[in-house]
């Protein structure tokens, strides 16, 4: 009987079952980056990746646009004369604001205090409204901030590769910033 039921099982299964196909999402293409000159004529510049595009919307504030991953870095230049620990403050509140959505925040820091780069960036896991969020100043008297948004529905995990590509290039603008006497 057991040679019987052994053999029923090899016999039958000589094809595998059709599954029902997946749900699946687009999978990206990265082009390979090349970074160019900012040249937004501001009193800083940066290196900016070449498929992106810089508007100038007022007084040094701007957009950096990806038409091809549909988002935006929304970037504010704040000059400011008071006392700095408040500007900080009211950033440390905006990212409190924006992590009620997320399952996580991770915190990166970058300084360079002979250029006197001061950055820190907050990557945000979950479907939060702004996926990236980052100043950089140099403790004095200037003060630039920019949020990553992206003009879709949120859904961090088809997000990711999006994310990660900007974020790439957010280290490579902030590790490349300079401010300038213009």
């Amino acid at each position: 009987m057991r040679v019987f039921v052994l053999l029923f099982f090899v016999l039958s299964c000589d094809k595998i079952a059709d599954l029902p196909k997946q749900k699946s999402f687009f999978a990206p293409d990265f082009q390979l980056t090349h970074y160019v000159e900012s040249n937004i004529g501001c009193k800083y510049n940066f290196l900016i990746n070449s498929k992106a595009l810089i508007t100038n919307i007022k007084n040094c504030n701007y957009n950096i646009e990806y038409k091809n991953l549909n988002s935006k870095i929304y970037i504010n230049h704040i000059n400011y004369f008071e006392n700095i620990e408040l500007l900080l403050n009211t950033f440390d509140q905006k990212v409190i604001e924006n992590s009620k959505f997320s399952d996580q925040i991770i915190e990166s820091e970058y300084i360079d205090i002979e250029r006197k780069i001061y950055s820190k960036l907050f990557s945000f896991v979950g479907d939060s409204p702004s996926n990236i969020q980052f100043y950089v100043t140099d403790m004095s008297d200037k003060f630039i901030n920019g949020s990553l948004f992206f003009d879709a529905k949120t859904n961090y995990d088809s997000l990711l590769p999006y994310i990660d590509y900007v974020r790439n290039d957010i280290k490579k603008m902030v590790d490349s910033f300079n401010w300038t006497d213009e």
